[in-house]
């Protein structure tokens, strides 16, 4: 049962990271116009991303020493 859970616990982790890894790159904007470059960057979705890959790395390992236990 321990092995089943921590199996599922790392593909969540997987999928958390995927998820993450997506999320990454919608955080920030830019508009050029001629050599007028403007960017903002929204920090709250930064934060939010950098949460959801400590949870996938958190899951992932408890997920590997649930299920490497006997």
């Amino acid at each position: 049962m321990k092995k089943t859970i921590g199996i599922i616990l790392v593909i969540v982790g997987i999928a958390l990271g995927a998820y993450g890894f997506s999320q990454m790159g919608d955080d920030s904007a830019s508009i050029e116009i001629g050599d007028l470059e403007l960017s903002a960057k929204d920090q709250e979705a930064s934060n939010q991303t950098l949460i959801i890959f400590a949870l996938s790395g958190l899951a992932i390992i408890g997920g590997a020493v649930m299920a490497s236990r006997k």
